[in-house]
């Protein structure tokens, strides 16, 4: 059995990691914590584990060659964000802006980067 490596509790990753295997009905599996996806990183090419780890943290790894994504059926899983601000806080004009591209380009941008699957129009 491979070791899983995972972030700290209460992280998002850690979270997905351990809602992966309740959903599917599975123990957790043997985990070594780490505090950070650098040092996580390092551990995967030093062939140490298993993780899972935002798409976007792995792009150059896996660019370079040094990182694969295993098929796993239910996964990816994605997540939602959001552009939050104080209700009564007047924007200034770059927040405005990134604002707006979010709005309005965010959502192309997310499937030019993650692919065609990725999120709703």
């Amino acid at each position: 059995m491979h070791r899983f490596l995972v972030r700290e509790s209460g992280s998002g990753t850690r979270m997905v990691h351990e809602h992966f295997f309740r959903e599917a009905g599975l123990p957790l599996p043997p985990a070594q914590e780490m505090d950070s996806n650098a040092n996580i990183k390092q551990a995967l090419m030093a062939n140490m584990g298993l993780a899972f780890l935002s798409a976007h943290t792995i792009a150059l790894e896996r660019q370079a060659g040094k990182l694969s994504v295993l098929s796993v059926d239910g996964m990816p899983q994605l997540r939602d964000w959001f552009v939050v601000y104080p209700r009564r806080k007047t924007l200034g004009p770059a927040a405005r802006s990134l604002r707006d591209f979010v709005t309005t380009d965010g959502p192309a941008f997310m499937r030019q980067f993650f692919g065609e699957d990725y999120g709703p129009e």
